[in-house]
């Protein structure tokens, strides 16, 4: 570069050093997000032993208060077909993905428990959400369950409500 343009060596020194310079630090932002997700994971697994309730536990650990918990019906128990609750046991419609939100389907023994809803920005993390919705994965099957079951009480509730006639009392006459 100094036989072609002199001015150019200092310019080209100057990018080789910050280029040079660039990468270690690139590099140690990488480890430094590394460890950061996985403190998140901790910090899941700590906040539900102490009692967390499980959505505001991703809340925190994926910094987005927006994060939402649907939960897949078992449909071999019986309740009208497979479909999806909340975790109040009320029927919601099946996650979509959409320009803001993202969809995370959570999976035990290859079969579909749960989904989080999260927002986009998530997607450049992606191995956050991942070991976050797979540290509180014990959690996320008990809640399934605890919605399930909801769920059965809410249809319960809606037949008895509905079928009175098929109720009677006989008293000692007959009547």
């Amino acid at each position: 570069a100094d036989r072609v343009y002199e001015p150019a060596t200092d310019v080209l020194s100057l990018l080789f050093f910050v280029s040079f310079t660039t990468v270690p630090i690139a590099f140690l932002l990488g480890i430094l997000r590394m460890r950061l997700a996985r403190s998140s994971v901790a910090d899941v697994v700590v906040a539900l032993q102490h009692g967390t309730p499980l959505r505001d536990a991703l809340a925190r650990a994926l910094t987005d208060p927006s994060v939402e918990i649907v939960y897949r019906l078992d449909s071999s128990r019986g309740l009208g077909g497979a479909g999806w609750v909340d975790a109040e046991g009320r029927g919601v419609p099946a996650p979509e993905p959409s320009e803001s939100r993202l969809v995370k389907y959570v999976e035990q023994d290859g079969i579909c428990v749960a989904a989080l809803l999260h927002d986009a920005s998530l997607a450049e993390e992606p191995e956050l959400v991942e070991a976050v919705t797979a540290a509180a994965g014990i959690a996320l099957h008990n809640e399934r369950l605890q919605a399930e079951l909801r769920a059965e009480i809410r249809l319960a509730g809606v037949l008895a409500d509905t079928t009175p006639g098929l109720l009677s009392n006989v008293d000692t006459e007959g009547r």
